[in-house]
């Protein structure tokens, strides 16, 4: 995967700046202009602002009830954002996502760097800063793109101990003595692969240990590479880090039990349900386009990668490999409902692929002087100038069709801020986020009837949001009702099944 082009073997300050610099412009400038926060954002933000006013820091809450599909680990990082900017703002929601996205990419220019030279490390960052997958995801209030740098960080722990020996050791040295100590990588692996776990749960652990434990096996009893071998053992089997990973994996659901014990229920359905097809059952050749997709425009410049190298390198290489078709076999078979975003934490192997690629198609048209350095930056002006104009001129109009912001006025401008919002057969209402009002769910369960859900209210003047559909039963169930305002479409669609209403409900 390298060039025969003498060049640094690492990313260095200037490619630091270089990385750092293309994020803001590309990633980190318009990051708010998407104004509204999406359905699935409001999942993790509104969790966020309910743990700082008070609520739960195990599980996420949601209008004050227990959201127990995905670990509090997005929710915490945007609630310290939220903390830290004292705003609660779409900027500030987001801004997680986009500094997992700078880190990946910075971490992407390490990894190339050191195992192709400078110029491909800092092509490796800026493909990740501007292909599609990265684009949408670190500018979104969800949890793909901290999952993403954390599975990321995890293969890090591994990798970067493997390219330090190539570099000291030689290209193609297969000696069994270390120069030096891999062991401490193993707090970068384990620290980074509970991180990923509390970020989305059981799925992080399946992107990281079974490549880990197929390359140990492939390399245990068909190669000579004893050295990176050594090296993989001594990061996973560092005891102390170990431990902490261990200990951050297993804590959470444990605390969870004991603050929820009904939690159990929810997680056989994400764990059984999901896995098995109950959702949605997708081909299972959809991820080839997803792939493409997620890393568009990159993707066609690995194609000039296609050689075979010496043994230390192969053993690098095959385990970025591993690292996506294990994670590409998994999506493909086992979660029945497939989304591109998911294939999101296997995306960088590609990248490193196409900045190989890359490097190697600007030596041989442009040489390794002055021309390669203006061609490619040519090539990446363009292309972030191209991302910035989508967000620019594409994005607010088809963003901002939403009826959400405008309902939350009405109801700011019907209802005291000191009144609570009950939610009755409306799920988690992602217009919450932009009221003052604190929310209340009254639905205890998904199919809960409607007569259980009314019965929560309280014997005085209520405040409900409800689906427009429900209110004629609801109406029907009640001495007196009120209609106050009804919602655009949220997803500007016609046939009003996402429109929202407002009404006032007598005892």
């Amino acid at each position: 995967m390298s060039t025969e082009i003498s060049q640094p073997h690492t990313l260095g300050r200037s490619g630091t700046l270089i990385v750092l610099g293309a994020a803001l412009l590309v990633i980190f400038a318009l990051l708010g202009f998407r104004s509204t926060l999406t359905e699935h954002e409001v999942f993790a933000a509104e969790p966020a602002r309910e743990l700082l006013e008070g609520g739960s820091v195990v599980l996420q809450q949601f209008a004050g009830e227990y959201r127990t599909k995905k670990p509090p680990g997005q929710s915490w990082l945007i609630a310290a954002s939220l903390w830290v900017t004292q705003s609660r703002s779409e900027y500030a929601a987001r801004l997680p996502s986009a500094i997992c996205a700078t880190g990946m990419a910075l971490l992407a220019g390490a990894i190339g760097s050191r195992l192709i030279g400078r110029r491909a490390g800092i092509a490796a960052g800026l493909m990740t800063l501007t292909c599609y997958g990265v684009q949408v995801r670190a500018r979104l209030a969800e949890a793909d793109m901290a999952l993403a740098l954390f599975v990321a960080l995890s293969f890090a722990g591994v990798l970067l101990p493997m390219l330090r020996l190539r570099r000291s050791l030689g290209e193609t040295s297969t000696h069994h003595e270390l120069p030096f100590k891999p062991a401490r990588y193993g707090f970068l692996f384990w620290l980074s692969l509970g991180a990923a776990f509390l970020v989305k749960g059981p799925i992080a652990l399946m992107f990281v240990l079974p490549p880990i434990v197929l390359w140990w096996l492939l390399v245990r009893f068909r190669s000579k590479d004893r050295a990176n071998l050594k090296i993989v053992e001594m990061v996973f089997l560092n005891p102390y880090a170990m431990a902490i990973g261990v200990a951050m994996i297993v804590a959470w659901p444990v605390a969870a039990y004991l603050v929820y014990p009904e939690v159990l229920a929810q997680w056989r359905y994400e764990l059984a349900s999901r896995a098995v097809g109950a959702i949605r059952r997708d081909p299972v050749w959809i991820y080839f386009g997803f792939v493409s997709l997620g890393t568009v425009p990159w993707c066609l410049f690995g194609l000039a990668t296609l050689d075979r190298r010496d043994a230390l390198r192969r053993s690098i290489e095959g385990m970025l490999a591993l690292w996506f078709a294990s994670g590409f076999v998994l999506l493909s078979l086992a979660i029945a409902f497939k989304a591109q975003h998911y294939c999101l934490p296997i995306l960088l192997p590609i990248i490193l692929v196409s900045a190989a690629g890359f490097e190697r198609l600007l030596v041989r048209f442009t040489g390794s002087g002055a021309s390669a350095q203006v061609a490619m930056a040519g090539w990446f002006a363009l292309a972030i100038v191209a991302w910035m104009a989508e967000q620019w001129f594409i994005e607010p109009p088809r963003m901002n069709k939403a009826g959400v912001k405008p309902f939350a006025a009405d109801i700011a401008r019907y209802v005291p801020s000191d009144q609570p919002i009950y939610l009755v057969a409306a799920g988690e209402e992602r217009v919450i986020w932009y009221l003052p009002n604190r929310a209340v769910q009254t639905r205890r369960q998904d199919d809960e009837k409607l007569e259980a859900q009314l019965a929560r209210l309280p014997r005085s003047t209520s405040y409900v949001i409800s689906p427009n559909g429900k209110v004629e039963e609801i109406r029907s169930k009640v001495r007196a009702l009120d209609v106050i305002a009804t919602s655009a479409d949220y997803r500007a669609r016609e046939d009003g099944a996402e429109k929202r209403t407002l009404i006032r409900i007598e005892p």
